[in-house]
């Protein structure tokens, strides 16, 4: 599996597989990231300097007033100036093949002496990436990320997305996909994903119901935001917009490996339940939010809360094929229980999201949360690690999640700056067919253990297995899931 915010990033859509099962093949790609990663970064400055004439100035700008400030431990390895990152991207799937790739990543943290120094990540940053998988899956994209442009309340993103997949997955839309796995081909259900599989592969008299949960997919997506800053840069309200096209095929009918595939879940589900979007097509939105963020350092925070609102529109006056609307909640609180002795770090989400009208299936994986869909359906790194991506979708889903996060050791390898992470980590959700179904009873839980590195501060790489009912699952992602 790629990671989220390469392969996957901002609009995840690819499928979460057992990822490297064999223990070599984790530690030879961990290896692999860590050293790759550190010989192709590329330094415009040098390593922050601990002298404190070099260190910022203690008053925040006025429009960030705020704002907390950079942690210490994290201040003293900030860079001044400008630097790229590059990510080597090296997975395997059972079912998507290897997958290969890179990321690289331009940061420009401005003087050492700017007042913003020691309150944002970063002044500006750009990503460019592009991956592939040996089964026909690819990613292209480029992002561009400035906060507080020219010292001012202003900020900007955006991002050009192409993916393509020829297995993306479906199991249902609703609480009907909270059941176990089962397929027409045979009267059985299923608790572990890898039985499931193994039955579904099988051909039966030059049938198979092999790609009963898949569809093909291609997207090309333009998404963009602003937001301005309000009381002391705490409070933005944003308004974004997204301009989509997709398209989507079905196996139904079509020989897969010398058999006859039979008909599949979402062919089965648009003739019997009404599910729209069959044929993919145009899914143009606009977005107005509203963020509260005291986060001292986003790309890794000690503390801080992170709370949105955000609602958004597709309607045909946009171009688009559908009419519907989303409004989606969150808060993320991050807290250091141990600031004097050690770096260990309890956060923590709750998202809860519903959306009203005609929405096509791809869009009921989807949440509102403007710079966040990394964060959509249910299942996968960013919501319930263990199930596969998307495994639960509908029109009203919600899923929390907490985590420990123990810095326990930290180097300089070939002049980079890389800090260790212990992560205990738990979670739980559910998809619900509408408000009114919401209950506390019936929700899926996951757990697991991830090791978690912080690369020069900004970048952080995850290797996480979780567990579920349905298995275990391994992750190599960017980034921590929430």
């Amino acid at each position: 599996m790629l990671p989220s915010s390469t392969f996957s990033d901002r609009q995840s859509r690819n499928r979460v597989h057992r990822v490297f099962d064999r223990p070599f093949l984790r530690l030879a790609a961990s290896l692999l990231v860590i050293s790759g990663a550190a010989s192709i970064a590329v330094h415009a400055d040098t390593p922050a300097s601990s002298d404190p004439a070099a260190q910022p100035p203690d008053a925040p700008p006025a429009i960030i007033a705020g704002k907390r400030r950079v942690p210490e431990l994290l201040l003293a390895d900030k860079q001044g100036g400008t630097f790229f990152t590059g990510i080597p991207l090296i997975g395997y799937d059972d079912e998507l093949g290897w997958s290969y790739g890179a990321a690289i990543e331009w940061y420009d943290n401005g003087p050492k002496k700017s007042p913003f120094f020691a309150y944002t990540p970063y002044r500006r940053m750009i990503k460019v990436g592009a991956a592939g998988t040996t089964e026909n899956a690819v990613r292209l994209f480029v992002g561009y990320d400035q906060p507080y442009i020219k010292d001012t309340r202003w900020s900007v993103s955006g991002d050009l997305v192409y993916e393509k997949n020829d297995d993306e997955n479906f199991f249902g839309v609703g609480q009907r996909s909270l059941e176990r796995l089962r397929f027409p081909g045979l009267d059985q259900s299923f608790r572990e994903f890898d039985d499931y599989e193994d039955a579904r592969n099988l051909i039966v008299n030059g049938q198979t119901w092999r790609k009963y949960d898949s569809y093909r997919r291609k997207e090309l997506t333009l998404v963009g935001s602003v937001e301005y800053g309000f009381l002391d840069g705490l409070l933005q309200p944003a308004a974004g917009f997204q301009i989509s096209r997709i398209q989507a095929g079905d196996y139904t009918g079509q020989t897969i490996g010398g058999a006859i595939q039979q008909e599949t879940r979402l062919h089965e589900e648009v003739r019997t339940a009404g599910v729209t979007g069959f044929k993919g097509g145009w899914n143009n939105l606009l977005s107005l939010g509203l963020t509260w963020d005291s986060r001292d350092f986003s790309p890794d925070p000690n503390s801080g809360v992170l709370a949105e609102i955000f609602i958004r529109a597709s309607a045909k006056w946009l171009g688009s094929d559908f009419n519907y609307r989303q409004i989606t909640t969150g808060i993320t609180y991050f807290h250091d229980l141990l600031p004097r002795r050690t770096r260990l770090i309890f956060a923590g989400t709750l998202v809860y999201e519903s959306q009203f009208g005609n929405a096509p299936f791809f869009a009921q994986s989807s949440l509102a949360v403007a710079g966040d869909e990394a964060r959509q359906g249910l299942g996968g790194f960013n919501s319930l690690p263990g199930y596969l991506n998307n495994r639960f979708i509908g029109d009203t889903k919600t899923h929390a999640n907490l985590e420990l996060r123990w810095s326990f050791w930290q180097f300089v390898l070939w002049k980079q700056h890389i800090r260790t992470m212990l992560v205990p980590f738990v979670g739980a959700g559910r998809v619900f067919d509408s408000i009114e179904d919401t209950t506390l009873k019936g929700w899926k839980s996951v757990g697991g253990l991830g090791l978690r590195l912080a690369w020069n501060l900004s970048t952080v790489i995850s290797f996480d297995n979780a567990f579920s009912s349905e298995g275990n699952v391994f992750y190599m992602e960017l980034g921590h899931p929430f």
